[in-house]
């Protein structure tokens, strides 16, 4: 998948493509594929377990019930981190 987007009317490319690093910063633990869903809009990033967990963890105490976010098994990674990762490495 070359864009973290699949929704065919969204650009695939915004301002500075940082979002493409293909570096964990967790190198030593697997990467996941997280998936945000809103209404037709499809949004696929991959993030180091550790991250995507946290991040799962405090999007279930609140957040807006008509997108869903979840993380998935399917043995695809997205070619796009997940914006912030750094920042949900701590619970």
């Amino acid at each position: 998948m070359a864009s973290a987007l699949a929704h065919p009317d969204f650009p695939a490319q915004h301002g500075a493509d940082s979002s493409q690093a293909t570096e964990s910063p967790c190198p030593s633990e697997p990467d996941v594929h997280l998936r945000f869903q809103w209404e037709d809009w499809v949004f696929d990033y991959r993030g180091c377990r550790t991250a995507v967990e946290n991040f799962l963890r405090k999007w279930s105490q609140g957040h807006n019930p008509a997108i869903t976010a979840v993380g998935i098994f399917d043995g695809f990674l997205p070619d796009h981190r997940m914006p912030c990762e750094e920042l949900w490495l701590l619970p």
